[in-house]
């Protein structure tokens, strides 16, 4: 704690902070994208600046650089009064079934200012899902999965599963 006198403003420190979003992959391409919301708090007044770029880690729930995402890196330079800042990293889809991987974000090098998060991370999401049905002849994808939860009830939730077929549809099928 900080001691303060009776009538004294105490000024906090600069810190910087940060968040990822999740996003679902898509099918091809760098179409989605991850955004990082870097914020500073405490004493904005003054100019701070921090370098950032995404870290390959391992492990599987690890995104992997070029074939998960694009890697980056750059530099960000908060102006006086700002206290927000994105850095964008492109997803690559893919049509695999995969578990939802993570996206590191490693913040370096502060000036004018402390870190309070040195890596942030974000959420790959996979949206590829297939109930395989009749040897690969027709296929029922998962396209969305939404689960809500009834106000005051805390045991009982509703889930909504969205599909699509495709593949042969000239047979009937059943979940």
């Amino acid at each position: 704690p900080i001691a303060c006198g009776v009538g004294q403003e105490m000024t906090l420190p600069t810190t910087i902070l940060g968040y990822g979003e999740e996003t679902h992959e898509g099918d091809t391409g760098a179409d989605k994208k991850i955004t990082f919301t870097i914020e500073r708090g405490g004493n904005t007044t003054g100019t701070t600046e921090v370098d950032y770029a995404t870290v390959a880690k391992s492990g599987a729930q690890n995104a992997t650089p070029g074939a998960d995402y694009r890697a980056t890196n750059g530099h960000l330079v908060f102006k006086p009064g700002e206290e927000r800042k994105t850095v964008t990293v492109a997803i690559l889809g893919d049509k695999a079934i995969e578990p939802m991987e993570l996206v590191t974000l490693k913040l370096s090098n502060p000036v004018g200012g402390r870190l309070g998060d040195e890596e942030i991370t974000g959420e790959i999401l996979d949206d590829d899902r297939v109930i395989d049905v009749q040897n690969n002849q027709a296929m029922i994808m998962v396209d969305t999965v939404v689960v809500t939860r009834k106000e005051g009830d805390y045991n009982a939730e509703d889930v909504v599963i969205t599909y699509r077929r495709v593949g042969d549809t000239s047979r009937q099928i059943s979940l």
